[in-house]
């Protein structure tokens, strides 16, 4: 009974030597506290085996700021991103990229607000421009890819398809003083049958080449006269009236229509 009593005693002892060493070890490796990075920035926030974890703020010497989530030591969930060159980012990130629903804003006043995929527009996204004019539709990997409506600040208006930034597929263009193009576009030039709609009521329906008339087509007049047409590059080569009615009204040449809108 005595030696049991003896053994006991030496157990308990053992344990209350080491369990404070136990729980100094996880206060260690879990714990709120502030250092410097490699890179001159400065970590607050809890650092989990050497990693900062859950809430915290990074600050660098430029003047670049992170506030939010991290995971892992990067930044992951929802976090505040502001660029030592006055950009400021607020939204998702993912494996210390900018992901999902975000918003940045430009040094220039440029804001865009959409769907985000490895620091690049990925999805439906809203992009308004400082000076005027806006873009609201599709992006892939940074570029207006899909369907979508720009709104220039000189009145141009185009609604339709885009590829690789570009007009690329079926849209339908709207200039400063109301004329209306309706056609397939290619490398944000119209090209095809397509059909114009002028201010004035007048209509051309034909081919369209290199975004202007070129080819045979058909000129409606307001009053409802029809020509027979054929433009080269823009220009009108011949004309003939359906029924041999006056056709002084039909312009020479046809404004050249050339679109193209860059994407950031």
């Amino acid at each position: 009974m005595i030696k049991q009593k003896l053994w006991l005693l030496i157990i308990v002892a053992i344990f209350a030597i080491h369990i404070p060493l136990y729980i100094g070890a996880f206060k260690d490796r879990f714990q709120k506290k502030s250092c410097l990075l490699p890179d001159g920035g400065r970590v607050q926030g809890e650092i989990f085996n050497g990693l900062i974890e859950g809430k915290g703020v990074i600050s660098w010497p430029n003047g670049s700021k992170y506030e939010g989530e991290f995971k892992n030591g990067l930044f992951w969930g929802f976090g505040k991103f502001i660029s030592g060159t006055g950009g400021i980012y607020e939204g998702g990130f993912e494996n210390g990229f900018r992901s999902g629903h975000g918003k940045y804003i430009y040094a220039n006043g440029d804001v865009y607000e959409g769907d985000f995929n490895r620091n690049e527009f990925n999805g439906n996204g809203f992009f308004r421009w400082k000076l005027g004019g806006y873009y609201s539709g599709q992006y892939k990997d940074g570029l207006m890819n899909g369907y979508g409506e720009f709104d220039g600040m000189n009145g141009y208006k185009y609604i339709g398809y885009y590829k690789n930034g570009l007009c690329d597929g079926q849209g339908k263009s709207i200039i400063a003083n109301g004329d209306t193009l309706e056609c397939n576009f290619s490398h944000g030039m119209a090209e095809g049958y397509g059909k114009y709609i002028y201010w004035s009521g007048a209509k051309y329906v034909g081919q369209i080449k290199n975004g202007q008339p070129d080819g045979q087509g058909i000129w409606y007049m307001p009053s409802g006269e029809e020509y027979n047409v054929l433009f080269e590059k823009g220009k009108l080569i011949s004309k003939m009236a359906k029924k041999h009615l006056p056709i002084s009204q039909i312009p020479d040449t046809v404004n050249h229509y050339h679109y193209e809108i860059k994407a950031r």
